[in-house]
């Protein structure tokens, strides 16, 4: 018995391990002038943020300036910027960048590959198409060719990395005061925005990344941040942190007053953790819907052709990647319903939603039928506190006025709410097609029933009727949404398809993400006649290529 104990232990221990493992190291690329070479001082930093610091080192490394890679750490600095600063130990937006990679992501490995100089242009230093009459142009001929030393320090550093561990995800940028000024007359401002354009484009190839996200910071002034925002504008893969002069705005960043300038230490805090939490909003949306952590697998019960046990679904679940599902049952699964979920929770996976097929015919207010009412018995015995999707027979109403059908649903959804709140649950409400499915019918509901706890759960392979509103209805939804099941869309179907395999469902999750939503999602493994486990495969994969 201890020694399958031991095993047991040694196999979770692997298991982990072998996970973290191949969890690809994130890698940014940091570049600019002196405000990204840092000039905030180290002293400054309060006893929660070392601590923050020390945590981050265990995962963080920071490249600098052709140094060996060291954990993530404040810089000691020239002498010269030491006096002019009063402080030998200072540090740029690399720091608390950092620190948030680390806390938000604390399994993987994390490396920043900073190149930084103070006081050089893109017209000059900076540029991809640098020449000697550029730079001589703004005083610069005789500094390093910054752009190539750039890249050629970051292709070292990546080649140390073994083959296909890490992923490049985006270029932090913080340049731009040398070319606002004087300095080289009208030309490094005027050509700025095409100079960026450029830096951009280049370094996309350079990487061999067509899409590589570039966030900016918005330094200097006049037609250099005018094209900024321009470049912004154009290109979906930019992001421009603004800067306003209103003390009272979160975008207000203290600087020293002249003639020392550049941001003090809770503006440089401030301006690192900008840069991750926009990486965050604009970067990682797709990356987030494709997590199996943020992906319920849905339908997987009672179109299961193979007609799996409690304990092979789980363990099909488990062997997917899934610590998750929702629980859609057929009358013939109620023996078993109890003990999968017991089964379940033993096995730390998620039950995040349970079926309720509700038919007014033989459903009342009071008085459900038995293999409805069994839900609830079974929910109060496995104490599982989770949504209730609740779906009506569509039918119903189909001789019914409005105002009967809204009645009717609204006292049958009343009660269920109530009855659910008692055993800590909540009602989604499904669109399952008819009267009840419409989006402005469940929202009438919803409205109707203001002190009951109420989302919906948008399924697309239930809204060709309404794909012409798709928009407009989705907006109103967004509020209440709960989940989305993904499907494959083609206007003239069929129903269910392989995500990927239609015209519409792209256009469609890209509109949800635009709106703000975030998840969950819930995925197929719906067929009639088919394979759960194929089935959440395919749709997986052609999520994935979707978003691709």
């Amino acid at each position: 018995m201890k020694y399958k104990h031991f095993l047991l232990i040694l196999s979770f221990c692997f298991t982990s391990t072998y996970a973290q493992k191949n969890l690809k190291t994130k890698v940014f690329l940091l570049a600019g002038q002196s405000n990204m070479d840092g000039r905030a001082k180290a002293s400054k930093l309060s006893e929660i943020d070392k601590e923050r610091l020390n945590k981050a080192q265990k995962n963080v490394t920071l490249y600098y300036n052709f140094n060996e890679g060291k954990p993530l750490n404040t810089t000691k600095v020239a002498k010269h910027i030491a006096q002019k600063f009063g402080a030998d130990y200072l540090f740029g937006p690399e720091l608390f960048f950092g620190i948030k990679m680390s806390e938000k992501y604390p399994n993987h490995k994390i490396v920043l590959i900073k190149r930084s100089r103070g006081g050089m242009s893109l017209y000059g230093a900076w540029n991809p198409d640098w020449s000697k009459e550029k730079a001589t142009l703004i005083k610069e001929q005789n500094q390093p060719k910054l752009y190539s030393e750039f890249v050629s320090y970051s292709k070292k550093v990546l080649a140390t990395l073994p083959k296909n561990s890490y992923e490049l995800c985006g270029v932090l940028w913080v340049q731009g005061e040398s070319d606002s000024g004087n300095k080289g007359g009208l030309q490094p401002r005027e050509t700025y925005q095409k100079n960026l354009t450029n830096l951009i484009q280049s370094v996309r190839n350079d990487f061999n990344h067509p899409k590589l996200p570039f966030l900016m910071f918005q330094v200097g002034f006049g037609k250099v941040v005018k094209a900024m925002q321009n470049v912004a504008k154009v290109d979906e893969n930019v992001v421009l942190i603004s800067q306003e002069k209103n003390k009272n705005s979160k975008f207000y960043f203290e600087k020293n007053p002249p003639p020392i300038g550049h941001y003090v230490t809770s503006s440089m805090k401030k301006i690192g953790e900008f840069f991750f939490d926009f990486y965050e909003k604009e970067f990682t949306k797709k990356e987030n819907l494709i997590l199996k952590s943020n992906l319920i697998p849905w339908s997987i019960v009672g179109f299961d052709v193979k007609e799996r046990t409690p304990k092979q679904r789980l363990e099909m679940l488990k062997k997917l990647g899934y610590n998750q599902y929702a629980y859609g049952y057929r009358p013939k699964h109620v023996p078993t319903m109890l003990q999968e979920w017991q089964m379940a929770k033993r096995e730390k996976v998620k039950i995040k939603a349970v079926w309720l097929y509700v038919n007014l015919f033989k459903d009342t207010v009071g008085k459900l039928r038995p293999d409805a009412e069994i839900v609830f018995k079974n929910l109060e015995k496995a104490e599982l506190k989770t949504q209730i999707w609740v779906g009506f027979y569509p039918e119903y109403f189909d001789k019914l006025s409005d105002k009967e059908s809204f009645q009717q649903a609204v006292e049958m959804v009343s009660y269920l709410s109530k009855r659910a709140k008692k055993l800590g649950c909540k009602i989604g409400l499904y669109n399952h097609g008819g009267w009840f499915g419409k989006p402005e019918n469940q929202l009438r509901i919803i409205k109707a029933l203001p002190k009951e706890n109420l989302g919906i759960v948008f399924n697309f392979h239930h809204a060709h009727d309404t794909l012409d509103k798709y928009s407009e209805n989705i907006k109103k939804l967004l509020p209440h949404l709960w989940s989305v099941s993904l499907n494959g869309m083609k206007a003239e179907g069929p129903k269910i398809i392989t995500i990927g395999e239609g015209n519409l469902e792209k256009q469609m999750i890209k509109h949800l993400i635009d709106l703000g939503y975030k998840g969950p999602f819930n995925i197929l493994g719906h067929v009639k006649g088919g394979d759960p486990e194929v089935i959440l495969q395919k749709n997986y994969l052609g999520l994935k290529n979707l978003l691709e």
